[in-house]
């Protein structure tokens, strides 16, 4: 085996929280995380990039892909691996990959294509993608079924125009966050699902520069979607998912050591009829019914510009994964520790440290993560871990 794999030995699941094991690759920055076929599957985002598989019981690498840096995935529907990486030529690439061995089955460049996660439902893949475009395609053939332009930008760095998220899937409407180049204007989206025809779109802001024209990542539950603004302070709105209705917004400020303080909402996780989301200084959650605020807890959290592709909270079996610094957690505020939230009571079940660099190492923060059935899956400083849960 290369000297350059590390495994950490694999430990018997006792509290939640025990490290199963750890893989130690040889780079520094991982990216998203997901499972098949008894895989653990991430990417490469800075250096030489590249696509990963480890074995999900003891972390041994499987399989390697050596496409570009992985800008955008991956994701699955059992049989294939889809992930965006930009190749050495300068063109973003939709590959599709064979889950079992690594294989490249079919792959789809163009200039700017990539950005966010694709989503898979059924045989099809779709992928908003910086380059102003919307494609869904065969997950099998990688045919073009449709393509939507919602933005006349083109070329890699139109990311910072049009402001892609992933998409959500419901009733045969596809939601997105997407950005007008030449409005400056950001939107909420929804496609119909067959053909790429637009059923509405609800504009966010209107403030008329780049960066607070985006959105986030919609989320859906019953005939609402929500979806937060970037930058715009604590923006969060909830749509009608069948007629773009505005049903109920807020823009929600805290006092702060003293100050009022604002700052943008990360990507919204519904669960039990609440909608919430982290942001620089606290977890804040609103009723979904009215969007009455229900209270916020209070910690320094990772956020950024851009959080649509991150996985900074997840909702499995009742409770509430999210990463941040609480009051009470021991160590650096910016090592940002993983909590296990009890979602009836909100009481912290328990804290995981992602960091576990050197002495006099910088901190860490961790920005994906993944929840199964019985794990949890995170990346941090060099490394991918899998825990109990």
């Amino acid at each position: 085996m290369n000297s350059r794999w590390l495994l950490a030995a694999v430990f018997a699941a006792s509290t939640p929280g025990t490290v199963l094991w750890e893989a130690r690759p040889g780079f520094r920055d991982f990216g998203g995380i997901t499972e098949a076929s008894g895989l653990a599957i991430t990417g490469n985002i800075t250096g030489d990039g590249g696509i990963f598989a480890f074995d999900a019981a003891t972390g041994k690498l499987r399989w390697k892909n050596p496409v570009g840096q992985m800008r955008g995935g991956p994701a699955t529907d059992g049989e294939r691996i889809f992930a965006v990486a930009d190749a050495s030529s300068g063109k973003g690439t939709l590959y599709a990959l064979d889950v079992k061995t690594g294989k490249t089955v079919w792959q789809l460049s163009d200039d700017g294509l990539g950005g966010p996660t694709p989503l898979v439902a059924g045989r099809v893949v779709y992928l908003p993608s910086r380059n102003g475009h919307v494609h869904a395609l065969d997950a099998v053939t990688g045919k073009v079924l449709w393509r939507f332009q919602f933005s006349a930008s083109y070329g890699a760095t139109a990311e910072t125009s049009t402001c892609p998220t992933r998409a959500a899937l419901d009733e045969g409407r596809l939601f997105f966050g997407g950005a007008d180049h030449a409005s400056q204007n950001g939107y909420l989206w929804a496609l119909d699902t067959s053909s790429g025809r637009v059923l509405w779109k609800a504009q966010i802001l209107e403030r008329g520069y780049r960066t607070s024209a985006c959105v986030n990542t919609p989320a859906v539950s019953g005939n609402m979607v929500v979806t937060t603004a970037v930058i715009a302070p604590n923006h969060i709105g909830a749509y009608d998912a069948a007629t773009g209705r505005l049903v109920w917004q807020q823009q929600d400020e805290r006092i702060v050591n003293g100050k009022r303080t604002s700052s943008a909402l990360s990507p919204v996780v519904i669960a039990n009829g609440v909608a919430y989301s982290l942001y620089q200084n606290g977890l804040a959650f609103w009723s979904m019914e009215d969007g009455r605020p229900l209270g916020h807890i209070a910690g320094s959290f990772t956020t950024s510009n851009y959080v649509s592709n991150d996985t900074l909270l997840a909702e499995s079996g009742g409770m509430l994964f999210f990463l941040g610094h609480l009051a009470e957690d021991t160590g650096y505020p910016g090592e940002h520790p993983l909590h296990a939230m009890d979602l009836t009571t909100r009481k912290i079940l328990w804290t995981h440290r992602v960091n576990r660099t050197g002495r006099f190492e910088p901190d860490w923060p961790t920005h994906d993560f993944l929840v199964t059935g019985n794990a949890i899956y995170y990346e941090n400083n060099g490394f991918m871990a899998k825990i109990s849960r």
